[in-house]
């Protein structure tokens, strides 16, 4: 028997919550493609971008909310982007600019001229998407009841997290007032992705490690286990 997470915030919940504590328990991860850099998108004003499905399980009113308060408060300073489709409707807004559904090379480039990734999903397994905005070099910023991407941002140094409007507010003027720090975070979570989820024969290795031990009893399992711990 093999139980396989994709994040150690994922393994912990299995284990603590959901008491999953077989020996062959592994972090697998995963593997993202990074062939090459996308070239910023030519999006004319400064902008942030959120990726994914319009949809409440994803916190997209919640973004939209402080979207427009942020908007309202500092007029003209920053726009909204956002990629995807659901079963929400966007509302018209000056500063949102709905792109919807596009081609990969075409995300990718959005991602690489966006100020940050804006994911506020409290309840994100391992964000393929915020691997793909650090791949382009892109800072994110979560929500901070979001653990794995929280743990995520912690190990990469690739952004920040926040859990109220005062802390999002904060967040996009510090983005836009201290871009050195913001961009050595997003080039900090590229070469996080690089090391840890750009390499196929790494990815595959942890995989195949963890399957070729299902093989022996779980006596042994449980020995090597207690000799590593």
């Amino acid at each position: 028997m093999l139980f396989r997470s994709h994040s150690a915030e994922e393994q912990k919940l299995a284990q603590q919550q959901l008491g999953v504590n077989h020996p062959n328990t592994r972090e697998i991860g995963t593997c993202i493609a990074i062939d090459e850099h996308a070239p910023p998108s030519n999006l004319q004003r400064p902008y942030v971008v959120y990726c994914g499905r319009y949809s409440a399980q994803k916190n997209v009113p919640l973004l939209l909310d402080w979207a427009r308060r942020y908007c309202a408060e500092r007029p003209g300073r920053l726009d909204f982007v956002f990629l995807g489709q659901g079963e929400m409707q966007l509302p018209g807004e000056p500063w949102l600019r709905d792109l919807g559904h596009v081609e990969e090379k075409a995300k990718r480039s959005v991602l690489a001229g966006a100020k940050a990734l804006v994911q506020l999903s409290a309840k994100e397994s391992l964000s393929l998407v915020a691997l793909e905005a650090w791949a382009e070099g892109t800072p994110v910023i979560a929500h901070q009841d979001c653990a794995v991407l929280v743990g995520q941002i912690e190990r990469a140094r690739g952004g920040g997290a926040v859990a109220d409007y005062a802390a999002f507010a904060g967040a996009l003027d510090d983005l836009l007032q201290n871009k050195p720090v913001w961009r050595e975070r997003g080039q900090s979570g590229q070469a996080y992705v690089e090391q840890h989820y750009a390499s196929v024969k790494t990815y595959v290795n942890r995989l195949t490690s963890a399957m070729d031990q299902m093989d022996e009893p779980l006596a042994l399992q449980m020995r090597d286990r207690k000799s590593v711990v």
